[in-house]
């Protein structure tokens, strides 16, 4: 083969490796947000039951609509802030198939 073709081929594959990494790298930050969603997802599940259950005794309608909007950004909040299991657990249960 001419050095020429041989310096294609080889540049070729090289970008082609390339695109791959980041197209990996990318389907990975996705499954990372959507692990985070899901998480953020399952403890305003938890506040919304825990405040029907017995901490939304006694409050006023909006109140509770006040409380609702509290649970949603503590469940963001603790979700950004802290991986649990749940998110990590995700993660490694997809990641093979990227």
């Amino acid at each position: 083969m001419e050095y020429s073709k041989i310096t294609k081929l080889v540049s070729d594959n090289t970008v082609t490796g390339v695109n791959k990494q980041i197209s990996k790298s990318k389907d990975m930050v996705a499954l990372e947000q959507v692990a985070q969603s899901f998480e953020t997802y399952f403890y305003s599940l938890i506040l919304k039951n825990a405040r029907q259950a017995k901490l939304a005794e006694g409050l006023t309608n909006e109140n509770k609509i006040f409380g609702e909007m509290l649970d949603k950004n503590f469940s963001k909040i603790v979700s950004s802030q802290n991986r649990s299991e749940i998110s990590e657990s995700i993660i490694n249960q997809f990641k093979k198939y990227i």
